[in-house]
């Protein structure tokens, strides 16, 4: 499951100079589905790739001056992909006695 709060705005298009015409303000609800691997090279160290997909609703919703015009569909999709490499301090609390 995915969540995000997002913030649109939009400009009048062809027309810079008009400048921002509205914003909207909405959460979305989607999914989030991915894959990802992590291989320890040393008893210590590991490094991992991982590579996400998010998903979220689309909404409609007439936008600031645009009120007036058909609403407009706004969607979000976002793919990300991450690297990393990991350390562990120390290692493993053995009880002596």
């Amino acid at each position: 499951m995915g969540y995000a709060n997002t913030h649109y705005t939009t400009l009048l298009a062809g027309v810079p100079a008009a400048g921002t015409t509205g914003v909207f303000d909405t959460n979305c609800w989607g999914y989030a589905v991915g894959v990802g691997l992590e291989y320890g090279f040393t008893p210590n160290s590991s490094a991992k790739p991982e590579y996400m997909h998010y998903g979220f609703d689309s909404v409609n919703s007439a936008i600031g001056s645009l009120a007036l015009l058909q609403p407009v569909s706004l969607s979000l999709r976002t793919d990300t992909v991450k690297v990393g490499i990991n350390y562990r301090w120390g290692g493993p609390i053995v009880a002596k006695y």
